[in-house]
């Protein structure tokens, strides 16, 4: 535990309280497809991300986190490292690109199709 001691508050607790279960489980899935979007049936912007990726053609693994036995967990260990306490939460290549905000943006400004095509996979700081 000495080694968490730098992390403050809520933080550390989802860090140091990470189940290896739930850490294995997103690691899989983060390494196994170039887009991947943990979402919430029921949340707008989740529904807007998955219409925007669905309209560009960008093939996506979508999680939904409300649907799973662990879902508030995998949220937890997201958080630990996204620093991103909401959903829906989108990788590509295992990195965050962040929200719908930010999906919005890159396929905006054309750098998400260029994202995607370029990932490359990086899973070391999960």
């Amino acid at each position: 535990m000495q080694g968490l001691k730098f992390l403050s508050g809520a933080r550390s607790r989802l860090f140091s309280t990470v189940n290896p279960k739930v850490k294995e489980q997103v690691t899989n899935k983060l390494g196994s497809s170039k887009v991947v979007m943990y979402s919430k049936t029921s949340c707008k912007f989740c529904k807007n991300a998955k219409k925007l990726l669905n309209s560009a053609n960008i093939t996506f693994e979508r999680v939904e986190i409300d649907r799973m036995k662990e879902g508030k967990k995998v949220l937890e260990h997201l958080t630990s490292f996204t620093n991103m306490k909401t959903v829906p939460q989108i990788f590509i290549g295992g990195n965050i690109l962040g929200g719908y905000s930010e999906l919005k943006q890159a396929f905006d400004d054309g750098s998400l199709s260029f994202r995607i095509q370029t990932q490359k996979k990086t899973l070391s700081h999960i």
